[in-house]
Formats: C-alpha cells, sequence, structure tokens
C-alpha cells in the first residue's frame, strides 16, 4: 500500500475521532443543561464535560465566567493558550465558556 494514502487514511481516522469527541461533548451538554435545576449545577456540567472534547483532554483546563463569576476545572489558567465562546441567557451575553491547556 502506497505511504502516501496510508498517512491520507491515519489522519482521516483521527480527524473522525476528534468530530466524534466534540458532537458526543455537544449532546451531553444539550442533556445536561437542560436537566439542570441551577445555575451552579449547569456550569459544573460544563466544566466536566469541555475538557474530554478537547485533543489533550489532560492538559484541557475549562472555566466559565458568569454574572461576574468565575468557575474553573483547576486553578491554574493560560490565556495565551485559550479559546472562549459567549454564553448567551434568555437572549443576552451572561458570561463566557474558556478551555485552556496547560503547558507540557
Amino acid at each position: 500500500m502506497d505511504r502516501s494514502y496510508q498517512d491520507n487514511s491515519i489522519n482521516a481516522s483521527q480527524a473522525l475521532i476528534e468530530r466524534i469527541k466534540e458532537l458526543n461533548c455537544l449532546y451531553t451538554l444539550s442533556q445536561l443543561l437542560a436537566d439542570s435545576r441551577t445555575v451552579e449545577e449547569a456550569v459544573r456540567a460544563v466544566l466536566q464535560t469541555l475538557p474530554p472534547a478537547f485533543q489533550f483532554p489532560d492538559s484541557a483546563i475549562s472555566r466559565v465566567l458568569i454574572d461576574g463569576r468565575v468557575y474553573s476545572s483547576r486553578e491554574e489558567w493560560f490565556p495565551d493558550r485559550s479559546i472562549r465562546c459567549k454564553l448567551i441567557i434568555e437572549g443576552r451575553e451572561a458570561g463566557c465558556a474558556e478551555v485552556s491547556y496547560s503547558p507540557a
């Protein structure tokens, strides 16, 4: 078998695995958020569900900033290694969800 074909096949498989993790995260979050009775329950669900969806879950740190409060899965935070998504609640921007990677 041609080496280029093998490399492409491996890359496609890895990409599919990552997409499956992302979809599982979205599905899990939608279920957990629908069942959450308090903001704290919802935030805990987000903090626990986000890191496993990332390529390197053991290094991923999740954080939620909502209505002036900060919730985090770990104490340390690396803003230069983070991504952010706005949280819209009842039509208003209430905060954001972020994920950061700790250095290797």
